[in-house]
This record gives C-alpha cells, sequence and structure tokens, in this order.
C-alpha cells in the first residue's frame, strides 16, 4: 500500500509523488464523472501500488457512496450530496468532520493530503490527539507546503483550500503543470 511505502522510504521524491497522483486523480475522474461515486475513505491505506509495474489501485469502497443514477461532471448546488459522516477521520475534508453536506470536492481534499503525506513521508502523528474539529487547522500548521516545490505546493494548496467550492475538480487537476 502507499502507507506501506511512506513507512518504509519517508518522504518519497516530487517526481514519484506525479507519477503516483497522475493515476490516482484519474481513478478519482472516473469514480467522480463517470460513476457519479464520492469514495470518501481516500487514504494512503486504501491505495495499493504494484511493486513491479507501479500501477496503482484503489480499494476501501465501504464509505463510498452514490450520488444519483446520472453520472454528474461537476459539483451543482441541485444535486444530492451526502451529510452522512462515514469513514476515518484520518483524510476527512473540513465539511465532512463538520457534519456539512459533502461531494466530488471532498475526494479532492483527500488528495491534497495525501499529496502533504507522500511529501512529508509521514502522517502528522500530532493530530491524531487533537478534537477532529480541531484536526484541519493543526494540520495546515504541521504540513509545510512552502518546503515543497513550487508546482507542488500550489496544488496542494488548491486541493486543500477551505471552501469546497473554490477547490479544483479532477479534470482540472489532471490538467495541473505538475501532473
Amino acid at each position: 500500500t502507499l502507507a506501506e511505502l511512506i513507512s518504509k522510504t519517508g518522504a518519497i521524491p516530487e517526481p514519484i509523488i506525479g507519477a503516483i497522483l497522475v493515476q490516482l486523480v484519474t481513478i478519482v475522474d472516473r469514480l467522480h464523472h463517470q460513476l457519479a461515486c464520492v469514495h470518501n475513505d481516500l487514504d494512503a491505506r486504501n491505495i495499493f501500488i504494484c511493486k513491479a509495474s507501479g500501477i496503482v489501485r484503489v480499494g476501501g469502497f465501504f464509505f463510498s457512496h452514490f450520488l444519483s443514477c446520472e453520472p454528474a461532471s461537476e459539483f451543482r448546488d441541485d444535486q444530492q450530496s451526502s451529510r452522512r459522516f462515514l469513514g476515518p477521520l484520518r483524510h476527512q475534508a473540513p465539511e465532512r468532520m463538520l457534519g456539512l453536506e459533502c461531494h466530488f470536492p471532498s475526494d479532492v481534499w483527500s488528495l491534497g493530503f495525501l499529496v502533504r503525506e507522500m511529501a512529508l513521508g509521514e502522517f502528522p502523528l500530532s493530530l491524531l490527539n487533537t478534537k477532529w474539529r480541531n484536526k484541519c487547522e493543526r494540520f495546515s500548521k504541521t504540513a509545510r507546503p512552502e518546503d515543497f516545490g513550487h508546482q507542488l505546493s500550489e496544488l496542494v494548496s488548491s486541493c486543500m483550500n477551505k471552501n469546497p467550492r473554490l477547490r479544483p475538480n479532477t479534470r482540472q487537476l489532471l490538467l495541473h503543470p505538475f501532473l
């Protein structure tokens, strides 16, 4: 898993992060745009990487949900969203932790969190003992995107915008210069 890779290697070099992320964003893009599915648990423990080929797969669909019968291209006010609080707290978006409605941007937050975790080489353990409502604030102080390359830093910052409406969608991420 990606969690095992991070545990063994520590910080992952940016070119390898890019190779993992382009596959991961492509998978999440398919979930969002073809299946109208929010994964809701994008966590390093649910990302599988083949050692021989480097092919990335996503598991952990226990907490995922389909938003409608029709696949959606983007988040809109009139679309169904989820208020269910499901899944571990580790990579949850602020709106999820506050019990607000969640949609595709919640998965984008989780992608940004995963990228930070890969770049730092660890999950910020200091978060585990904080109150869950303060987790996002504490994390933004723990992880330092200014320590990353410019393009990676910009990608992480855009994914982890506290306002879900200002986060890029997966199609926009696939066009980002870092990828």
